[in-house]
């Protein structure tokens, strides 16, 4: 966030009801209350157009606001998409997931664990089935604003096929690897940042007013 903002923009990060320090949310947790959520939060703080960031499940809810709110939305930015175009195994997922901890620091895990904790096991499992059953495959292909696709080289979550499959879907997006694993915007935050940066830069002089950045 610290180096996304010296690129002149404001850095907003959310946490989900239910995440983080946030409250339990009175509604059930699917992903398209939480993208609904979003929305609702992003026009509260009154950002009328803003680049949007969404790593791993985040990916699902900013294509979901992405494809619903097309107008608002200058730049999308998917990091580490392990359930797009879609998710069609969960234990097989879960799997890639135990195998990706192996190129990640013990320092994450002090960062992430904790959520996970506060989250617990019954919530974490059922918005990982969320995201299997979410329609962003469908939506890829509305999505109109500048788009990239960003994974770790060491990522096992996120495939070449997978990241080859998305590009199909969305064919004016970007594509690209940076050092790190499915934890790389934590572990490599230099070579994130630069990625992302020039994303929006591109995307900010497209004639747009300049728009305000959003980490989901």
């Amino acid at each position: 966030m610290d180096r996304l903002a010296r690129s002149g923009y404001r850095v907003h990060a959310l946490d989900f009801p239910g995440f983080g320090k946030s409250e339990d949310p009175p509604w059930e947790i699917t992903l398209q209350r939480l993208s609904q959520h979003l929305v609702a939060w992003i026009s509260c703080i009154g950002l009328e157009r803003f680049h949007l960031i969404g790593q791993s499940v985040g990916c699902e809810i900013s294509v979901l606001v992405a494809a619903s709110h097309p107008d608002q939305v200058a730049s999308l930015t998917l990091a580490g998409p392990a359930g797009l175009p879609r998710l069609e195994s969960l234990r097989h997922q879960i799997g890639l997931a135990a195998l990706d901890t192996l190129h990640e620091p013990l320092q994450l895990y002090g960062a992430v664990l904790p959520d996970y904790f506060r989250c617990g096991p019954a919530r974490l499992l059922r918005v990982l089935r969320a995201q299997k059953e979410c329609p962003a495959e469908c939506l890829l292909p509305e999505i109109r604003c500048p788009v990239l696709v960003l994974a770790g080289k060491h990522d096992r979550t996120v495939s070449n096929s997978r990241l080859a499959s998305i590009q199909r879907a969305i064919p004016h997006s970007q594509t690209i690897r940076v050092e790190g694993a499915h934890g790389g915007h934590y572990t490599h935050p230099d070579a994130f940042s630069e990625s992302v940066s020039r994303l929006l830069n591109e995307a900010s002089a497209g004639g747009h007013p300049s728009p305000q950045l959003k980490i989901a």
